[in-house]
């Protein structure tokens, strides 16, 4: 089955009801698949990926604002 490899996103159905003398008939049953692409990880290796995992991956990384703060000194350290 195609499916991202990050995420795994893979298809939906859509349903359009049609109106057929005065019953609704679901004859509309379409697959949307999910626009998957090849793209290259920072590690090198080549997986299918949607483009919203692929927006994700083009972030730049950010560092926490918890993570740039030294820790306290507890009471044996001073």
């Amino acid at each position: 089955m195609r499916a991202c490899a990050i995420c795994e996103k893979s298809h939906k159905y859509s349903i359009t009801r049609k109106k057929v003398r005065s019953k609704y008939n679901p004859v509309g049953r379409k697959k949307n698949l999910a626009n998957l692409q090849w793209v290259k990880l920072p590690d090198g290796t080549r997986v299918k990926a949607c483009t919203s995992c692929m927006r994700t991956l083009a972030k730049p990384k950010r560092v926490r604002a918890s993570a740039k703060r030294q820790p306290a000194k507890t009471a044996e350290e001073k």
